[in-house]
């Protein structure tokens, strides 16, 4: 999905701090109308911290946060309309599911008829209709989830924000519940932003994802294009698995750089930061982008692109895949080979290791260790 025109939620120059520590710096963010954009990164980068000021619980020590054009920032948390799903649900024990839900209604006073109504198709919604007089104690985990979710939906709200809401359900019920919360959402064209540190959950629920780390937002981005054109050294790492070799520039032609191993062979990537000549780097490369090319005698064989002489150090079947670690020169790498369909099992001993210029990429130690 791509961000509306007129974004119903703006980030522009926000920053957050708490006295000599700075969680957030420099945030410009777009959320459109109906859309399901994630907040991830790993503990403390700043992702629930930029939806608490979203939320009103908390204020910026500078910049503007927008809705619908309007600035927020002096608008109380319980006025701004929004429907909030915690970690730990923050149902009341001493109501029923159904006196859960419509708890925000009778916050605004609406009329009771019009309360049950929205109440019965709320529940109705995440699929909870028969568990209206049951109490929160009486529920499982998912259900309890379902219930805060209702709550947040019930009153028809311009935007839900959501806070690791999915971190305490089992791994089965976590994924049952990313696919609920994404029909919902799709089903009522709602705007949701989403915080997660899962990075599958993240890729499999949203339309964008903004990366955060040490209180800076690194790229937004669809999953597939985060995935495969990470803007940094952190997202390639922290997106996914992927493999780090530490080399030297030896040239540099437009956006394509070669690269020097520790072993004197080269490379080709995509640089994706400046690099110059004699500059130390790092190229990344996905396991799955890998392959290789192994004589049946045990000899490296030379038809795979930009080819590397390595050694097989092992080889383990996953059933689907190969799980393949091998060293070039000093450096390892893993290798995800597809099994099956007459595909050969890789095995100990020298290979030649290839891969394509568009499949790897080249960011500066610097900016590596930045983060």
């Amino acid at each position: 999905m791509v961000a509306a025109a007129t974004p119903l939620v703006e980030f522009r120059d926000v920053a957050k701090r708490y006295g000599a520590f700075t969680a957030l710096s420099g945030i410009d963010l777009d959320v459109g109308r109906g859309e399901f954009l994630t907040l991830l990164g790993p503990s403390g980068s700043g992702k629930t911290t930029a939806l608490m000021l979203l939320a009103g619980f908390e204020r910026p020590s500078a910049g503007t946060i927008l809705f619908e054009g309007r600035p927020v920032e002096s608008v109380p948390a319980n006025r701004r309309n929004f429907g909030v799903v915690f970690q730990n649900y923050a149902l009341f024990p001493h109501l029923t599911v159904a006196q859960n839900v419509a708890f925000p209604l009778k916050a605004r006073g609406c009329a009771a008829a019009e309360a049950g109504s929205r109440v019965r198709r709320a529940l109705e919604l995440v699929k909870l209709g028969p568990y209206s007089e049951r109490y929160p104690a009486q529920l499982s985990g998912g259900q309890q989830q379902r219930v805060a979710l209702a709550r947040a939906l019930v009153f028809d709200p311009g935007l839900v924000l959501m806070d690791e809401p999915l971190a305490a359900l089992d791994k089965n019920l976590r994924h049952h519940m990313q696919f609920e919360i994404k029909r919902l959402q799709r089903e009522l064209g709602v705007t949701m932003v989403y915080v997660t540190h899962d990075q599958g959950e993240a890729l499999s629920m949203s339309d964008r994802v903004a990366v955060f780390d040490s209180g800076r937002l690194l790229q937004v981005a669809g999953p597939e294009a985060l995935y495969s054109d990470p803007a940094s050294h952190f997202v390639a790492t922290f997106i996914g698995e992927t493999n780090s070799l530490d080399v030297r520039i030896a040239e540099v032609a437009g956006d394509v750089a070669v690269a020097r191993l520790d072993d004197g062979q080269t490379v080709r990537g995509r640089a994706r930061c400046k690099v110059s000549a004699g500059d130390e780097a790092v190229l990344t490369v996905r396991p799955e982008s890998l392959r290789i090319a192994q004589a049946p005698d045990g000899v490296a064989a030379a038809d795979a692109a930009n080819g590397l002489r390595a050694e097989i150090a092992d080889a383990v079947f996953m059933g689907d895949h190969q799980r393949v670690s091998l060293r070039i020169g000093g450096q390892s790498v893993v290798c995800k080979l597809p099994a099956g369909h007459g595909a050969r099992p890789a095995v100990p001993g020298p290979a030649l290791l290839g891969f394509d210029e568009a499949a790897a990429f080249i960011y500066s130690t610097a900016a590596r260790e930045a983060h």
